[in-house]
């Protein structure tokens, strides 16, 4: 069992080419720590994921932000 998430890190991949598209490390709130513990202890996928105000780096040049 895990009971601490230390520093998130996000690696973005094209779904379609597996492309990488860049990384993003950044501060985990309490409430997103106690849902990815979640996943990680007890199995199971996130219904949704919201990223904000993120700039991947190092980023490809292909990357285009929605």
């Amino acid at each position: 069992m895990f009971d601490r998430v230390a520093a998130l890190r996000i690696d973005i991949f094209d779904d379609k080419t597996n492309e990488y598209y860049g990384r993003e490390t950044f501060p985990v709130t309490t409430n997103v720590e106690d849902s990815l513990l979640q996943i990680v202890n007890y199995g199971g996928t996130p219904k949704q994921i919201i990223l904000q105000d993120v700039t991947f780096l190092p980023a490809s040049s292909n990357y285009i932000p929605p």
